[in-house]
């Protein structure tokens, strides 16, 4: 729990690099959680380049020092509000 939020973590401690279907894996548990629970995945030995490049933008502004941990999961919350919202909607509309 951070600031009273809870958030799903997953940590690797292997030596291969973890893959994007790893963070995939992590993806659908967050998805499909009810309450938009943010997840947040930890690799010792660091991600492959195709697992980065899905999932850059908010790491980089973690690891630049322009964004600390728990304002980049309150903005990863939002957004996932924002995606469930929006599904919400088109479920209404489309049954």
């Amino acid at each position: 729990m951070l600031d009273r939020e809870h958030f799903l973590l997953e940590a690797k401690w292997q030596r291969e690099k973890s893959d994007l279907g790893n963070l995939r894996d992590l993806d659908a548990a967050v998805s499909s959680s009810l309450d938009n629970t943010p997840g947040l995945f930890v690799a010792v030995s660091g991600f492959t380049e195709d697992a980065l490049s899905g999932y850059i933008e908010g790491l980089m502004l973690f690891l630049d020092g322009r964004i600390d941990l728990p304002e980049l999961l309150f903005r990863k919350k939002e957004v996932a509000a924002q995606q469930q919202e929006d599904l919400r909607d088109s479920k209404r509309h489309y049954p």
